[in-house]
């Protein structure tokens, strides 16, 4: 199981990576820009804009881990229209398979998903969800392999 807020004591912390690129905060903003399209994301673009609603749609995500957050994050993902756009593109990886103990903590897993991958689950799930967006599943391990001891 690979996930980069794992509290367990036996994992350590993660080397983790985030880089925001935001736009300039002293930009005048166009009231139009604010203005509803009759889309999904209307109630984000009313307090984002579509300036920024657009690069949402065309960012180039890559997501590691389906813990308990790790789906939080892809749902959510999802439903913001995160790479549903053009040039838009969700990577997702976890080298682990579902297991019936995840059954009780990942509403995203049914029983017959028992054995699949879980990053393959998860981006079907997504793609539910949001037909729009572009995804990629992974089982790929990310990061340092820790010994057991």
């Amino acid at each position: 199981m690979q996930s980069p807020m794992d509290p367990a004591p036996i994992f350590p912390p993660s080397l983790s990576i985030l880089h925001l690129n935001p736009p300039s905060s002293t930009e005048p903003l166009d009231p139009s820009d604010f203005r509803p399209l009759n889309s999904r994301y209307d109630a984000q673009i009313s307090v984002l804009g579509s300036k920024l609603q657009k690069k949402l749609e065309d960012a180039e995500v890559f997501l590691v881990g389906f813990g308990a957050l790790g789906y939080e994050f892809l749902k959510n993902l999802a439903l913001m229209g995160i790479s549903c756009g053009n040039q838009g593109k969700l990577t997702v990886t976890d080298d682990d398979v579902i297991e019936k103990s995840n059954l009780c903590r990942q509403f995203l897993f049914r029983d017959w998903n028992i054995g699949q991958a879980k990053s393959t689950v998860a981006a079907s799930v997504a793609s539910s969800i949001n037909p729009h967006l572009h995804i990629e599943a992974m089982q790929d391990r990310v990061g340092l392999e820790i010994p057991q001891s």
